[in-house]
């Protein structure tokens, strides 16, 4: 509704992004965070793509994006650590295990170091 009444302000994709995956809408989000993304890329909003991909399951794409977000900040895994902590509580919600989330982030780490 909001989006339909504001569609020409590109500043509502972003709450609007973020509340979707939050209520678990992750279809929603991932569409809004795609569109975000053609508009220019930042590694926040990366890791929220990879956050979604994650909660629906789709887990090759999820990779793929954080691994773009580690790119993003020149492989800097303590900005990209940082943010996806902010972010774990919603993970948690939806049913990602710490365990899970841990062993994520060692993935993208390890398979950033490999990269130049």
């Amino acid at each position: 509704k909001v989006y339909y009444f504001a569609s020409s302000n590109e500043k509502i994709q972003h709450p609007i992004a973020w509340i979707s995956f939050a209520l678990g809408k992750f279809e929603t989000a991932i569409n809004y965070y795609k569109k975000i993304l053609k508009k220019g890329i930042n590694e926040f909003d990366l890791i929220h793509l990879g956050h979604a991909y994650w909660c629906a399951n789709d887990l090759p794409n999820a990779i793929k994006s954080y691994k773009k977000a580690i790119k993003q900040v020149k492989g800097d895994f303590s900005k990209f650590d940082k943010t996806f902590k902010e972010n774990q509580k919603y993970l948690e919600k939806h049913g990602i295990s710490n365990l899970d989330i841990n062993l994520m982030k060692d993935l993208i780490l390890n398979s950033s170091h490999g990269q130049s």
